[in-house]
Formats: C-alpha cells, structure tokens, sequence
C-alpha cells in the first residue's frame, strides 16, 4: 500500500535487473511491516529534504546526520544536468520504518544517479536511474546492500578512497575523503578531480 502511495505522489520504480538499492527505498522493496522508508533519491524528487546541500566545488568538513531522523542528504554534481551523486547517512532505527533489517548497517550510502532514466526504465537497464556506490568495491547490482557497503570509520572492508565517476566519460569526477564520526554525525571532505564541462544549453 505505502509502495503504491508512492506512485500517487510521483515516485517510480526503483526494483529492476539492475536495482541496488533493496531496502534503502521503499520503491525498491517494499514487503516488511513495518515497511521500509524512502531514500535520498526518493526524497529529492518529493522535495522532502530539511537541508539539501548541493556541492559543485571542493568542500572540507562536511557533515551529515542520521537521515531517518534530519532528512539530511548531499547532492555533488558532475556537469552533466541529468546525473549527479546522493549522499545521506543511514543508520538501521530502533522502530518504525526500517526497523525490521536483520543486521545493523550504520555509514553513508552514496546513490549514482543520472535522472533521464526516471522516464525511460528505471533500473531495468544500465546505466541504471539509481545505483548504489558500495564501500567495498564490489557492485551491488541485482542484490540488497550489506553492512559493509556503507561508508564509515569502522568498516575494515571500505576503500580507502571513495571515487565518483561519470557515466558519461568513466572519468572521476570527485573522491570523498577523510570520512570521520563526529559524535552522532559523520563528517568527510569533498575533492574534485575532473570536471565534465556542463552540457550546452538552449
């Protein structure tokens, strides 16, 4: 029921061959009851955000909390209008909405988004409207996030560089560094590498 509210209010599908999300969205797995909650992507695109912070240029410091409980999220662009990358800190909640995950997960998950796909499939081809960025390398495509595919001090198995890289170019756009917990917060630096030059205008 809540899935298809979704829809009502705008919201596609993320489930699809090459969906990564899992229970990140409740557009992408919606089954548990309690059910799941939105994610950044989800909220963008509801303008649900209480601080959007859009980054286009190198940024030190900056600082996240929990996105069930701020709304919290980071939008880096890439010079392309259609695609640009989503940070939020998650963290599994006590109760309510995903609540009822089987293991803890607790860092930053950062969604590869390129937009134009909302209207021409989704996730049900590649590149994908929104992709998971996992901390351990290894793609998590076609399957839920585990513990270690977030981005925090903790976790042994994170790269030690988080990379951004375009789908248009397969260049680096951007790398995350210096990731840091701050009492109930996470904090990291933003560092541009290549910049795609931004895409002509009518």
């Amino acid at each position: 029921f809540n899935h298809e509210v979704g829809h009502c209010l705008g919201l596609p599908d993320v489930y699809g061959d090459h969906d990564s999300l899992g229970f990140l969205s409740l557009m992408s797995d919606s089954w548990p009851r309690p059910p799941f909650g939105f994610s950044a992507f989800d909220r963008l695109l509801l303008g649900w955000h209480d601080n959007l912070i859009v980054i286009d240029d190198d940024s030190s410091e900056v600082t996240l909390g929990a996105a069930e409980e701020t709304l919290d999220a980071v939008m880096i662009t890439t010079g392309h209008s259609s695609e640009y990358f989503l940070i939020e800190y998650r963290r599994r909640p006590d109760d309510g909405y995903g609540s009822t995950l089987d293991f803890e997960h607790d860092g930053l998950a950062i969604y590869h988004v390129l937009e134009s796909r909302v209207a021409s499939g989704g996730n049900r081809e590649e590149p994908s409207m929104v992709q998971l960025v996992p901390a351990d390398g290894v793609p998590a495509d076609t399957a839920a996030p585990e513990a270690n595919d977030f981005w925090s001090p903790e976790n042994v198995d994170a790269l030690e560089t988080i990379l951004g890289i375009s789908h248009f170019d397969g260049a680096e756009v951007f790398r995350l560094e210096h990731v840091e917990r701050v009492g109930d917060e996470l904090r990291f630096d933003v560092v541009f590498t290549t910049r795609t030059p931004p895409e002509p205008t009518d």
